[in-house]
């Protein structure tokens, strides 16, 4: 499952994936604020799989110089 929202200056995009025959499960999140000279951006990131589990969080700016 994908899914998003964009709204002016903002967007925000979820994917999630499960299977169901090896029971692994991955889910992401990202969040986008634009701003006239940078974006700031976070993501959350949840993989499972029979092996272990892994949590994920990232956050990050990105410059436009003019």
């Amino acid at each position: 499952m994908e899914t998003g929202y964009n709204k002016e200056n903002w967007a925000f995009n979820v994917s999630d994936y499960y299977f169901h025959q090896t029971k692994d499960h991955m889910l992401n999140t990202n969040l986008t604020r634009r701003f006239s000279l940078l974006d700031l951006y976070g993501n959350y990131r949840y993989i499972s799989f029979p092996g272990g589990k892994y949590r994920l969080l990232g956050a990050g700016v990105v410059l436009r110089p003019t």
